[in-house]
């Protein structure tokens, strides 16, 4: 996806459209695809390019009569345009009433926005809602700043409003970077304005310094960049180290995304890892708890059967203590028992029988509970030995994931950092070769 920066200062003559046109040219020339959107309805950017403003559809028409963006693009030697006329004067008149207004140009760009590495949106020089529309729209900021004292005033305003529209509107918004421009490193003016910059946005000042030249401001009266116009001139130069430091930010950028990137996905991964080992841990005690418990039932059970055994035994001790204890007393004339009559041989055999039967039956019974206990417990066992290759089927499916999981994930780590590597290396064989190439141009003139 492209990156859409927004190149503003609510101050005039700081050298926004100069800077707009110039990278747009020099990304360009690095083979970088780049849109530069006119939207200052005085149309310097458009003129600078070499576009006659009153013959082209432009970014009003795009905005306020829903003209195709695809059309509107114009194609230069230089960059792709969205060009602008004096009708985009008006386009704060009619902003004011509309919905949503400060997305209108965001929405606008949103169909182009792929198809671009680098959006430049010169902003006119207000904080009006033609600006607030590039800020809402934009991902970065970046801001030329005059090497003078006024330019200093106006650019703690110009942080506030920023900083509002990430606040309210573009949470997304970043500063990209300041650019001191009309330079002269002559005067102790412009080194005070460098430090105080430096001091103030460290890290956020460029290196590269703009310095003035009159070749700068003659350039778009011949409606091209400078980079065409003169290209060994001290503007073009610093326009052109200024290029290469600006791309040079965007790799280290882009390759410190790409590893907080994977910094995240390795570590989501090893979150993934966590909980299914914490997952297979719970398995495995759940498992044990299902044992534990399956034990603890066959202790219970034995306990009760014991017990059982052992009531049964003391009640047969109680049943023959007593029968003994009666044998021993000694029997008065009274208390002995008469005699009893002979029994009958047919009634002692039913009676036998009977005993037999009731024996048999109690045999059978006690053999049927010791059938039925052994095929319950073999029952048990079997669905313990199927919970168990179960939950062994479902730890070595977890742990194969894991291994194909890890595997996958190294392989990918491995390419991206393949890819980066060669893409860095790619940036700068390109930045060597577009060094080289404006010396040898510059041997070429001296010869």
């Amino acid at each position: 996806m492209g990156k859409i920066i927004a190149i503003t200062n609510q101050k005039g003559g700081v050298g926004k459209t100069t800077t707009a046109i110039n990278l747009a040219a020099s990304l360009h020339f690095r083979g970088r695809s780049v849109l530069l959107v006119d939207c200052d309805p005085q149309c310097n950017a458009t003129t600078g390019m070499g576009i006659d403003k009153s013959k082209v559809k432009g970014l009003y028409d795009v905005m306020f009569r829903d003209y195709p963006i695809q059309e509107a693009i114009l194609e230069t030697k230089h960059a792709q345009v969205l060009a602008s006329h004096a009708d985009l004067a008006g386009a704060n008149v009619e902003l004011v009433d509309m919905e949503r207004r400060e997305f209108l140009l965001k929405s606008k760009l949103e169909p182009v926005k792929d198809q671009y590495e680098y959006i430049l949106i010169d902003c006119p020089p207000s904080l009006e809602l033609l600006t607030l529309n590039a800020l809402s729209a934009s991902d970065r900021v970046l801001v030329p700043v005059q090497s003078e004292f006024y330019a200093l005033e106006g650019l703690s305003d110009l942080m506030n409003t920023v900083r509002l529209v990430k606040q309210r509107l573009n949470p997304g918004l970043e500063l990209e970077g300041l650019l001191l421009t009309m330079y002269d490193g002559r005067t102790r003016l412009s080194k005070d304005v460098e430090k105080a910059l430096r001091e103030h946005f460290p890290g956020k000042v460029y290196q590269t310094v703009i310095p003035r030249s009159i070749r700068l401001s003659e350039a778009p009266s011949h409606g091209m960049p400078c980079l065409e116009y003169d290209r060994m001139c001290r503007g073009t130069r610093a326009y052109l180290h200024f290029t290469n430091e600006f791309l040079k930010l965007q790799e280290a950028e882009r390759l410190q995304a790409e590893q907080e990137r994977l910094e995240r996905e390795r570590q989501a991964a090893e979150e993934a890892a966590r909980k299914e080992a914490e997952e297979r841990a719970r398995l495995a005690e759940e498992a044990r708890q299902r044992e534990e418990e399956a034990a603890r039932q066959r202790e219970e059970a034995k306990k009760l059967e014991e017990a059982r055994k052992r009531e049964l035994a003391q009640q047969r001790g109680k049943k023959k203590k007593g029968k003994q204890r009666r044998r021993q007393e000694p029997q008065t004339q009274e208390d002995k028992p008469q005699e009893a009559p002979p029994p009958d041989p047919e009634e002692e055999a039913r009676r036998l029988e009977r005993e037999r039967r009731a024996e048999e039956e109690r045999r059978q019974d006690e053999e049927l509970r010791r059938e039925l206990q052994r095929r319950e417990e073999e029952r048990r066992r079997e669905q313990e030995r199927r919970a168990e290759q179960e939950r062994q089927k479902e730890l070595e499916r977890l742990r194969k994931e894991e291994e194909a999981r890890r595997e996958a994930t190294h392989r990918q780590e491995k390419e991206r950092l393949k890819e980066l590597s060669e893409a860095q290396k790619q940036a700068e064989r390109e930045q060597e070769s577009g060094i080289l190439g404006f010396f040898g141009i510059k041997r070429k003139r001296k010869e």
